[in-house]
């Protein structure tokens, strides 16, 4: 635990974001899978997914395009944003929007 916390301390705020962010989807897909008593294969069945995608979701290797976690989260009637947002303002402690860094973009 003491190296991933080296590597996170590394991290630009950005990128801490974006890890958070993909741990708390993670998490909270698979709370609602186990409250759902489905298993990755069933989800990959319903989500027209693929079991290694479902999986890849699961475990970090991947990341979804907006349009899957659309689909995952309106057959699944999960809000979006709840899993988004849901573990961040546990972890803040703060109801507040946590905005991402402004990012210029020349053309």
């Amino acid at each position: 635990m003491e190296r991933i916390d080296q590597l996170v301390s590394k991290m630009q705020p950005h990128e801490r974001m974006f890890h958070e962010w993909q741990f708390a989807l993670s998490r909270r897909l698979q709370q609602i899978m186990e409250e759902r008593n489905l298993t990755q294969r069933e989800l990959a069945r319903i989500s027209q997914l693929t079991e290694p995608q479902v999986s890849a979701i699961i475990h970090l290797d991947a990341n979804p395009t907006l349009a899957v976690l659309a689909r995952i989260s309106a057959l699944l009637n999960a809000d979006l944003f709840e899993w988004i947002n849901s573990d961040l303002h546990v972890k803040s402690g703060s109801n507040d929007v946590i905005e991402p860094p402004h990012v210029s973009v020349d053309g």
